[in-house]
């Protein structure tokens, strides 16, 4: 009984601040928390959670998006276009990226550990030094990207998809666990 008196409580509060947002655009913005983490993966901030996927790619091309009402971590951003997008450096823990293309993007020294990248495209991306570990990258497409120096789980990377012109300079591997 406790879950369903909780998610009452969440559901009268988004509505209560959707009226109020009517009259206040700023509102709907407000850095709202998660009322409890998760133990194993990233929750994406309440922020990126109520912001529709095309207001937060079209902050992210303009350079006004902002990281400190909500990171990106966890965000799902699936099937979005984000060419040419510059999140070197960033967190971007558990985010959901399947489908999208990330053509020629800056992710050089990202977080992208237990990434959803599946048949992602990342060709001609800046990967460098960015890790991947646990990332999910099942056809993935790595043509031309630069990961130099990126970290990466052998039984996910296997199955990416890399040519000739992939750096792959200090490339580091981790290898299957064998149980």
């Amino acid at each position: 009984m406790g879950n369903f008196v909780r998610v009452c409580h969440i559901l009268l509060c988004m509505s209560v601040a959707s009226v109020a947002g009517a009259s206040s655009s700023s509102s709907n913005e407000k850095d709202l928390k998660p009322t409890e983490p998760h133990k194993h993966r990233v929750l994406a901030s309440a922020y990126v959670q109520y912001l529709p996927p095309r207001v937060i790619v079209d902050r992210l091309h303009k350079g006004t998006y902002d990281f400190a009402k909500g990171p990106l971590a966890g965000a799902n951003l699936n099937k979005q276009d984000l060419s040419g997008v510059n999140l070197a450096k960033t967190d971007l823990r558990h985010i959901k990226l399947a489908w999208a293309t990330l053509k020629d993007a800056k992710l050089d020294g990202a977080n992208l550990e237990g990434a959803q990248l599946y048949h992602a495209n990342f060709k001609g991306a800046n990967l460098r030094g960015a890790n991947l570990k646990d990332a999910q990258t099942w056809g993935a497409n790595f043509s031309g990207a630069d990961l130099s120096g990126a970290i990466v789980s052998e039984i996910h990377f296997n199955h990416a998809v890399t040519d000739e012109n992939t750096k792959k300079v200090g490339l580091i591997i981790i290898p299957a666990k064998s149980h």
